[in-house]
């Protein structure tokens, strides 16, 4: 190999190579390739071999899981803290309150809850109250339209097929509603619209009617209300926008879902209903880890499922050939990111044999592993190193959360030891050559390195190219004193323009250059305007008045090697802005010649400022904030007759 090539891997091992597997990843392997990574991960063969991954809950899924915990289905809360859940079991609503709380029954089963009405003679089938499947409820604001059955509580009973309005504060039937399918999740928008989801469809209630019918699929299975307006329809596979029209839309990003209910040192935390209204707390409900509460098994809270890892697994490479009999592979190094309580362990093999897949893992040949953990280098010298062929075995070991996780590995050969550069006497006993041989290698290994970075040395000196890291470096070739304001961008710029640069330094054209740089302004500002060509104008010199952007100018008898820079306001917004500019620009002018700088607002002035593309700059037309207004610039009184 040349010395060129010394330092360069002879074989890459990433997901743009595929990973080069030995077989087909199994599910029982654990250590599967998985997009860009190799890492712990629970798969199975799809119906076309390729893998399918399981995936946890996220923590912002829309099915009940957002910010990490969230209501489950039939939970609803109000404004002010009242808590109603549905009783699937037994048929009824329970309640409680934030503050003042009811007094549960002694040895009640779902204490602290009570139930919100019940029957002193027992179950009455026919009763209006009576709840046969109670799957969802959701609460109807206050501030409805009209007719929209304000402050109520609607349940959805999915034996009857019915919708239920029941007034909060007299525990009476308000309207009721037939639907044509049975009810799986209701939601309710802030105007007192309610949305039902049924088996391939979702309906759209307002004054207790159904005003749309809209087809969905049929695995949707939660709608959530949107808090600018119609309803997020969750399926399987997405999530879909509900206009108050009835029409289906493509999500929108950025979503505001229902606030989420949190446990917080033990307690039940809701958000309050606006970002400055204090949170609901819910002292005397204590549930447990899994967000229920205990005794009752009454869910209250919906934790995301966190998808166990497999706690080891193992891959193993293909074969790679080196190309000829006693190949002299040298070492492998990786990329990869070891967790705290995880680690790594690495096997190689070497043989001029070509052994089948199906009996090596059960070889005696594999090498003592290389053992890798959060602190140790992730490069290691192949011990018995010489044969044609090249094999790696990966052991992965976690904690059922983490994982180690591997980006690339490299594999590096032959190796041109030093050691053939030594007197024959360093070459009789094995045993001695194989440690000097080691030995040696690490040395090989600097001097690899050094090649590998001369190799790259034409990437480094490109401006276009080179690593951020050396853009100040590459720029001191030029004499670039980069200020800190310039961004990598207009640093690369400035270096591939420093010929241009020096050439017209000095000249105006050269202070427009290094002042559209420094400004980031690339049009009729900044502009510079040379003294004497002011002056060539006969009527200015009879007035001996020049302004620029209401600023006077006086003409001097002597114009010559006087300059005028102009520039926006935006770009010197105070003091020390302007001395930064007038620094830079004194650092490239001509020594003998003598600067003014005029800084400009937005207007037009006759006769003062209303020169098109130099001092004439159109004002931004947006009102002013709250409170930053000025009076007799952005507000103006006028007399009125």
């Amino acid at each position: 190999m040349s010395d060129f090539g010394r330092g360069l891997p002879r074989e890459r091992l990433d997901a743009l190579n595929g990973w080069k597997a030995l077989r087909s990843a199994r599910a029982d392997d654990g250590l599967v390739p998985e997009g860009a990574v190799l890492h712990l991960a629970r798969a199975k063969p799809g119906p076309d071999g390729a893998l399918i991954f399981a995936r946890p809950i996220a923590d912002t899924d829309p099915a009940g899981s957002w910010g990490g915990r969230a209501l489950p289905r039939g939970v609803a809360v109000s404004d002010v803290g009242d808590l109603y859940l549905a009783q699937l079991d037994a048929g009824r609503v329970l309640y409680t309150r934030a503050s003042l709380p009811p007094v549960a029954e002694a040895q009640s089963p779902v204490a602290p809850f009570v139930p919100l009405w019940q029957f002193a003679e027992g179950p009455q089938p026919d009763h209006p109250l009576a709840l046969h499947q109670p799957v969802d409820l959701c609460i109807v604001p206050a501030s409805a339209a009209p007719g929209g059955f304000g402050d109520t509580l609607v349940v959805a009973d999915a034996a009857r097929n019915l919708l239920i309005w029941i007034d909060r504060r007299q525990i009476v039937v308000r309207h009721t509603l037939r639907l044509p399918d049975t009810p799986r999740a209701i939601a309710v928008a802030a105007d007192g619209q309610v949305a039902v989801v049924m088996p391939g469809q979702v309906a759209l209630i307002t004054r207790g009617q159904i005003r749309h019918l809209t087809p969905t699929r049929a695995d949707v299975h939660s709608i959530i209300a949107l808090s600018y307006g119609g309803f997020a329809v969750v399926s399987q596979s997405d999530t879909q926008h509900l206009l108050p029209n009835g029409r289906l839309a493509e999500a929108p990003d950025g979503a505001v879902l229902t606030p989420a209910m949190q446990i917080n040192d033990g307690r039940l935390v809701l958000p309050g209903a606006c970002a400055e209204a204090a949170p609901l707390i819910y002292d005397h409900l204590r549930p447990d880890r899994f967000g229920a509460l205990p005794g009752a098994g009454l869910t209250l809270v919906t934790r995301p499922r966190r998808l166990p890892r497999p706690r080891a697994g193992h891959w193993i490479s293909r074969p790679f050939d080196g190309g000829g009999q006693g190949f002299a592979w040298d070492r492998v190094a990786m990329e990869l990111d070891v967790p705290a309580q995880c680690r790594l362990l690495v096997r190689t093999l070497v043989s001029d044999t070509l052994f089948a897949a199906e009996g090596l893992e059960t070889l005696p040949l594999w090498s003592d592993p290389m053992e890798f953990e959060t602190a140790t280098s992730p490069e290691f010298l192949i011990q018995r190193n010489k044969g044609r062929y090249l094999w790696l075995r990966i052991e992965a070991y976690g904690d059922g959360i983490e994982t180690p996780t591997l980006h690339g590995i490299d594999l590096f050969g032959p190796r041109d030891s030093l050691i053939a550069l030594l007197p024959a006497p360093f070459h009789h006993d094995p045993i001695s050559q194989d440690f000097l041989d080691r030995f040696l290698s690490l040395q090989d290994a600097f001097y690899g390195e050094a090649l590998q970075s001369f190799a790259r040395i034409g990437t480094i000196l490109d401006p276009e190219a080179t690593p951020a890291e050396f853009i100040d470096w590459l720029g001191g070739w030029f004499d670039w004193r980069f200020m800190a304001g310039w961004d990598i961008a207009t640093r690369r710029e400035m270096i591939t323009a420093s010929m241009a640069f020096f050439a017209e330094r000095g000249t105006v054209c050269g202070l427009l250059r290094i002042l559209r740089w420094h400004t980031g302004l690339n049009g009729a500002l900044p502009c510079v305007i040379e003294e004497f060509r002011i002056g060539a104008d006969p009527a200015l010199r009879a007035t001996s008045e020049f302004w620029i952007g209401g600023q006077q100018v006086p003409l001097t008898d002597d114009p010559a090697h006087r300059f005028l820079v102009i520039l926006p306001g935006t770009v010197v917004p105070d003091p020390s802005a302007r001395a930064v500019i007038e620094n830079l620009i004194a650092a490239q002018k001509p020594a003998h010649t003598v600067m003014r700088l005029a800084v400009v607002a937005p207007g037009f002035v006759p006769g003062q400022q209303g020169r098109l593309g130099v001092d004439a700059i159109l004002p931004d037309s947006r009102p002013p904030p709250l409170g930053g207004g000025a009076l007799g610039a952005d507000l103006v009184t006028v007399a009125q007759r």
